[in-house]
């Protein structure tokens, strides 16, 4: 019983403490500590953590420069820790830095190079200005929704590079946006109705 919970907690003393383990110079090497409580007693650490939700779970620290210990682990998938590692870019959104990675999965956002040449030239993340966020970005604006050019590919499933072509054809927004081939190179044109 809680052989996942022993097993997590053994692994997490053994990176901290074994200097023969592989791990040891990402975590003890670099002053990552299991706290006291947790290093004397697996049943504090069962106490303090709980049972995993799932066997997909497995111990994570919130802060990757901070040790283990009860305010510093969750149980997490490993999708959830990636976004937490120190290399993880991350740009200020609602108020705290957050991986840019998990703010392109949001609705209407670009993808993440898009956002962060965004944040590097100092443009605020959620309300962006009237024109182009950047010489880089292109934003497109169709049936009153404004989204950037690869936003536009993701949710038409149109490659980005059709696109830009279409753009730098300077065919309308509505044709640019268009799914499926393009009937020539001339723009559509509007039918005559017939009299």
């Amino acid at each position: 019983m809680f052989e996942r919970e022993k097993g997590a907690r053994r692994s997490a003393i053994r990176r901290c403490t074994d200097r023969n383990q592989e791990s040891f110079k990402r975590y003890g090497a670099k002053g990552i500590v299991v706290c006291q409580a947790w290093m004397e007693s697996f049943d504090q650490f069962l106490l303090d953590m709980g049972p995993a939700p799932t066997p997909k779970h497995w111990l994570g620290r919130i802060d990757v420069t901070q040790g283990y210990n009860p305010t510093n682990c969750c149980w997490t998938t490993r999708a959830e820790q990636a976004l937490r590692r120190k290399a993880v870019r991350k740009v200020l959104w609602q108020g705290k830095p957050t991986p840019a990675a998990l703010i392109e999965t949001l609705p209407g956002q670009p993808l993440r190079r898009a956002i962060l040449a965004r944040d590097a030239c100092g443009l605020n993340m959620e309300n962006p200005p009237a024109g182009s966020l950047s010489a880089k970005v292109i934003w497109l604006t169709h049936c009153g929704e404004r989204l950037p050019l690869a936003t536009w590919s993701k949710r038409l499933g149109i490659d980005r590079t059709t696109l830009l072509a279409r753009v730098k054809r300077g065919l309308p927004t509505e044709q640019v946006l268009h799914r499926g081939r393009l009937p020539s190179r001339k723009p559509f044109s509007t039918p005559t109705p017939a009299l």
